[in-house]
């Protein structure tokens, strides 16, 4: 899973191999990792909002981490089995099974 910075020269991922407890941030330009930061458990989905990441967990929160250092910021409740997040500008929205959580 990938979420580009806007300026799209690096991004963040939720590997799907290997240790799904991290989120990954990328240089293109270098293809190198510069750095993982603990997620806690699977990091399902991810959404950047311009300064915070926000990954989907398998608990039925959402983990807000700061994106220059990785530090846990929040946790937040959402519905039964969550799965796709999204930032439209001004809020955070996660998909559930069968509803929809605003952040």
């Amino acid at each position: 899973m990938r979420a580009d910075k806007p300026e799209g020269r690096r991004s963040w991922w939720a590997p799907r191999v290997g240790s799904i407890a991290q989120l990954a941030l990328l240089r293109w330009y270098g293809a190198n990792v510069v750095a993982n930061f603990p997620t806690g458990g699977p990091a399902l989905g991810i959404a950047f909002d311009g300064s915070s990441m926000w990954t989907v967990g398998g608990n039925n929160t959402v983990l807000k981490l700061r994106a220059s250092d990785g530090a846990a910021l929040g946790q937040f409740p959402v519905g039964n089995v969550p799965g796709y997040i999204a930032y439209d500008g001004a809020n955070v929205w996660v998909s559930n099974q069968g509803t929809v959580s605003k952040l």
